[in-house]
């Protein structure tokens, strides 16, 4: 478990192809998540906007990992596209960079920042012509002399 503080300590402290992958991705989260706040916690490079955490980066002893919130699930759909990584629920675990289809990686990011947007509200049936139907008199619940 790493003890910094910051970001750029953090990644300055790794072998140099795991901070090559790390920054890479990291570019990639910025570009897409403009406005996006950038923390450490808990030892992994934390990406926030409000107060939920959007992505996770951290290195491992045998991988690296990029997660995704758990709410999310827009891995599934892109499983097949990503034949090197050991994909979870909402999370992607690779041993180098050269794993790991960055063209894929952009399409989840985007995915996350810019949710599918709310279909739009239907219209009401087309009428079929004429006015509504009148009540017929002594139908219905209010007529007198019967519960």
């Amino acid at each position: 478990m790493s003890a910094a503080e910051d970001v750029l300590a953090f990644l300055n402290q790794l072998p140099p192809e795991r901070r090559a992958a790390l920054a890479r991705l990291r570019t990639l989260i910025l570009r897409n998540a403009p406005g996006i706040a950038e923390s450490m916690h808990h030892a992994l490079i934390n990406y926030t906007r409000g107060d939920k955490v959007l992505f996770s980066l951290g290195s491992e002893k045998s991988f690296l990992a990029l997660y995704l919130p758990p709410d999310s699930d827009v891995i599934a759909p892109h499983r097949e596209r990503l034949p090197g990584v050991e994909c979870g629920k909402s999370s992607l675990r690779f041993r180098a960079l050269s794993d790991l289809p960055l063209d894929v990686v952009e399409t989840l990011i985007r995915a996350v920042v810019r949710p599918p947007r709310p279909e739009p509200p239907r219209r009401p049936a087309p009428s079929r012509g004429g006015p509504p139907p009148k009540a017929r008199p002594g139908r219905g619940p209010s007529r007198p002399g019967r519960l």
